[in-house]
C-alpha cells in the first residue's frame, strides 16, 4: 500500500498520510482520517476571530475541555503542555488520557496558530494501540502544509454522474443518487418522522428523506402549513429564500434554500416539502455553502428523482 497525499481545498492545506488511514468525513472547518473504529485523527482549522483574544495554550485548553463534555469522559488527566516543532510550523503539543466506555483513551494534540487562525491536528487512540499509531500521527503532523500558492478543487460535472436508485420499501419511496455515494443508509426515528440519509464517501454532500408522520391531509394539515412548520422546528439562526412550487413526482412540492448561521458547522441546504395523497415528505439536501454552487444542480437532480410507490398513501407507520 502507497501513502496518500490529500488536499482540503477549502482549508487550503495538504497532509501525506501512511498507507491504513483513509478519510472517513469532512465538513467545514475539519476533516477525519481513521485506521480503525477507535484510531481517529482530526484535522481542524478555526477562525481566530471567533475566540475572544486567547493564546494557543488557551485555544487548545478550551478544545480539550469541548471534547470532555460532550462525549462525557470520566478521569481525564492531562500532561504539561510543550513547545514542539514540524519542518514547516512552531506550535504546542498536548497529551491527555480519559475513561470512555470501560477504555483507557489518550488524546495528543498538535496546534499552532497564524495571524488569522488556529490550525489543530489531534489523535485519539487507545492508550495500548500499536506503537506504529502514535508514529503515524507524528508522520501526519510533520508532513502537514499550508498551500499558499492559488489553487481550486476540480469542478464536480453533473453530466459526467452516473446515478443509482437508494429504496426505502418500508415508506416505499426511492431516490436516486450518484454511483460513488455511500451505499449505506442511515436510519433515524422518532414519534413525528422516519428518515433515510445517504452521503458522498467524504460526507461533504448529504441527502436525506424523512416522512413527517405528525401531519397528514387527513387531519386537515395542507402544504403551506406544513412547510412553515418545518422552517421553524430548526434551533438556530437560519436564512433562507421564498417558496418555489414545484412538481415533483407527480406531487405538488415548495422548494427553498437555507443557510444556517454557524454554531458549529456551517451548511446550506436545498430543502423540499412534498405533498402526497395523505403524508408528506421532507428532502433534503445540503453541503458546506462553499459547496453549495457547484452542487446546486446535483441536489436538484436527487431531489427530483422522489419516487413514491404507495397506491394509497398514509402518514401512519
Amino acid at each position: 500500500m502507497e501513502r496518500g497525499i490529500l488536499i482540503n481545498y477549502e482549508n487550503k492545506f495538504e497532509v501525506t498520510y501512511p498507507p491504513g488511514w483513509s478519510r472517513k468525513s469532512s465538513l467545514d472547518n475539519h476533516l477525519v482520517l481513521h485506521k480503525g473504529p477507535k484510531e481517529l485523527i482530526v484535522i481542524r482549522r478555526d477562525d481566530i476571530r471567533l475566540f475572544s483574544r486567547v493564546s494557543l495554550d488557551e485555544y487548545m485548553h478550551i478544545i480539550r475541555d469541548n471534547v470532555t463534555v460532550i462525549k462525557q469522559f470520566d478521569n481525564v488527566e492531562t500532561s504539561t503542555l510543550e513547545s514542539f516543532s514540524t519542518p514547516f510550523y512552531h506550535g504546542k503539543i498536548m497529551t491527555y488520557a480519559f475513561s470512555f466506555d470501560d477504555t483507557l483513551t489518550e488524546i495528543t494534540i498538535f496546534a499552532f496558530n497564524t495571524q488569522s487562525f488556529f490550525y489543530l491536528i489531534m489523535l485519539q487512540a487507545p492508550t495500548d494501540c500499536p506503537k506504529e499509531v502514535l508514529a503515524e500521527y507524528f508522520e501526519i503532523v510533520n508532513s502537514f502544509r499550508l498551500i499558499t500558492e492559488s489553487i481550486d478543487a476540480p469542478k464536480f460535472k453533473l453530466e459526467n454522474v452516473r446515478f443509482k436508485p437508494v429504496y426505502d420499501w418500508f415508506r416505499e419511496v426511492s431516490i436516486m443518487i450518484p454511483d460513488d455515494w455511500l451505499s449505506i443508509i442511515d436510519f433515524y426515528r422518532t414519534e413525528t418522522d422516519y428518515s433515510i440519509f445517504v452521503s458522498s464517501e467524504d460526507s461533504n454532500q448529504v441527502a436525506g428523506v424523512t416522512e413527517l408522520l405528525n401531519f397528514s391531509k387527513s387531519h386537515g394539515h395542507r402544504l403551506a402549513q406544513v412547510a412553515s412548520a418545518v422552517r421553524g422546528a430548526y434551533p438556530e439562526p437560519i436564512v433562507g429564500t421564498d417558496y418555489k412550487i414545484l412538481d415533483i413526482g407527480g406531487h405538488k412540492a415548495l422548494q427553498y434554500e437555507e443557510e444556517n448561521v454557524p454554531h458549529v458547522v456551517h451548511l446550506k441546504f436545498l430543502n423540499t416539502i412534498v405533498e402526497s395523497e395523505d403524508a408528506f415528505f421532507f428532502i433534503s439536501c445540503w453541503t458546506p455553502p462553499a459547496f453549495y454552487d457547484e452542487y446546486a444542480k446535483l441536489f436538484e437532480h436527487v431531489t427530483n428523482s422522489f419516487t413514491l410507490y404507495r397506491a394509497h398513501n398514509s402518514s401512519e407507520p
